[in-house]
C-alpha cells in the first residue's frame, strides 16, 4: 500500500495533533485497481489503525491523549482522470473507510494546491465525506497560503511537510507499519 498510496506522518502541532501527509499526484489509481475489495479495505483499514498506534504512542510518551489528527493533501497534478470509471471507485471506496470508520480521526484536513479543475472534482467527491468530516475541511490555493493558515491553527513551520515549505520530512506511513509489524509479531516486512 505504501507505494500505491504514498503516505507520510510529519510534525505536531501545539495541541499534539500529528499531520499526515499525502500527494495525490503520487496515488497510482492504476495499481490500486487490481487489488480486490477486502485488500483495499483491509490496506486502509491498516493504515487507519497504525495511525491510531501512533497516536496512542505519543500519548503515552507525553501523557497528553490525543485521538485526532490532521490531514494534509497536495492536490498538485490532480487530474479528472482519478474520478472515472473504477478509479472513480476505488478512491470512494477508501474515503467512505475513513470517512464511516473513524470520522472523528480528524482534527482538521488542509486540502493544498488546489487547482480550479478541484472546484468541479470537489462536487464529486463530497457527496462521499460523511458531514461531520465536511465541517473539517479547508480548501486552500496554494503552499504558501497553507503555511500561513496552518501557523495561525497552532502548526509551526518544524512540523509541516517539506514539499510544502515546512521543515519536516516525514516518516513513511508504509515504514511505519512495517516497524509494528516487526516489533508486535518478531519478523521482518519484506
Amino acid at each position: 500500500m505504501g507505494i500505491r498510496w504514498p503516505e507520510k506522518m510529519y510534525g505536531h502541532d501545539k495541541w499534539g495533533h500529528f499531520i499526515q501527509g499525502v500527494r495525490a499526484g503520487e496515488v497510482d489509481t492504476d495499481s490500486l485497481m487490481t487489488l480486490s475489495d477486502e485488500a483495499l479495505e483491509s490496506l486502509q483499514g491498516q493504515k487507519m489503525s497504525a495511525y491510531q498506534i501512533y497516536k496512542h504512542e505519543w500519548m503515552m510518551q507525553n501523557g497528553s491523549q490525543r485521538y485526532k489528527h490532521t490531514l494534509c493533501v497536495d492536490l498538485t497534478n490532480m487530474s479528472m482522470n482519478m474520478l472515472r470509471g473504477k478509479k472513480r471507485q476505488v478512491l470512494q471506496k477508501i474515503f467512505h473507510i475513513g470517512s464511516t470508520y473513524y470520522p472523528e480521526s480528524m482534527w482538521k484536513i488542509y486540502l493544498v494546491n488546489s487547482p480550479l479543475i478541484f472546484r468541479a472534482i470537489w462536487a464529486i467527491i463530497k457527496p462521499w465525506l460523511h458531514p461531520v468530516t465536511l465541517s473539517k475541511i479547508q480548501i486552500i490555493g496554494s503552499a504558501k497560503e497553507a503555511i500561513k493558515k496552518m501557523n495561525e491553527e497552532g502548526i509551526p513551520i518544524e512540523a509541516i511537510p517539506d514539499w510544502m515549505g515546512g521543515k519536516h520530512p516525514g516518516v513513511s506511513t508504509h515504514d511505519y507499519i512495517s516497524q509494528i509489524i516487526e516489533r508486535r509479531r518478531g519478523f521482518r516486512v519484506l
